[in-house]
């Protein structure tokens, strides 16, 4: 990990301010962790609102952050149902899937299953050091159709999930149906454990790094040229 220029104090662990990638910087240093707000939960980076191109936010959301206790559970649900309901099974976001290794069983494919044994394999932990989510969110101004920008997050998800053995959630959102004026955009939430028939390994180094938003632009534009 690069050195970042300020620590957060977060309960019991110091953890590194992640230091600005492939000309990102952080977007969000300036929140505090608000309930109402899942991008106040984890330290950002990305670049910011209005700058061309393609937007790509990344961060590694951890057991705590600034004192704010985090759960794969409570993450996932933010993104798979971002107009309430009343419903505690309902999924309000237009399009979401669950994409896990071959070897994986199927039980880990549920989107509410898989952040709950997440959050279970991590409370065996004394120390609460495995990030939970390697955490993306991509805005493609340049898509002209959701099912087209879809079509090619599912495809950055399959090489994911297959070359790291990780189990990839993707969520596609699209605000003007809740009457809000923010593009549609896509969350991938990466877990950094290889999974396999036996549950649960070991941690994927290369997703549990600031690094990973790197590894993500890349492989995004492997995609886009025919990969």
């Amino acid at each position: 990990m690069g050195k970042g220029k300020a620590k957060l104090v977060t309960g019991t662990a110091i953890v590194p301010t992640p230091p600005p990638v492939s000309g990102a910087s952080i977007i969000n240093g300036d929140k505090r962790p608000d309930p109402r707000d899942p991008h106040s939960w984890l330290p950002l980076t990305g670049t910011k609102p209005g700058v061309p191109g393609l937007r790509v936010m990344h961060g590694t959301l951890r057991l705590d952050y600034r004192g704010w206790r985090n759960s794969a559970e409570a993450m996932a649900r933010a993104k798979l149902v971002p107009v309430p309901s009343s419903d505690p099974l309902a999924i309000t976001a237009i399009r979401h899937e669950v994409l896990v290794p071959t070897g994986a069983d199927d039980t880990h494919a549920d989107p509410w299953l898989l952040p709950r044994l997440i959050d279970h394999g991590l409370a065996r932990e004394s120390e609460g050091k495995t990030p939970i989510w390697c955490y993306v969110t991509v805005t493609d101004p340049y898509a002209t159709h959701m099912h087209a920008s879809w079509r090619t997050g599912r495809r950055v998800a399959e090489h994911l999930c297959d070359r790291h053995g990780v189990p990839v959630m993707l969520v596609q959102h699209a605000p003007q149906q809740a009457s809000n004026a923010a593009t549609p955009h896509l969350h991938f939430l990466i877990g950094v454990r290889r999974l396999d028939a036996r549950g649960f390994s070991t941690v994927v180094k290369a997703l549990a790094c600031d690094k990973a938003r790197d590894l993500f632009i890349g492989l995004w534009a492997e995609v886009e040229a025919g990969g």
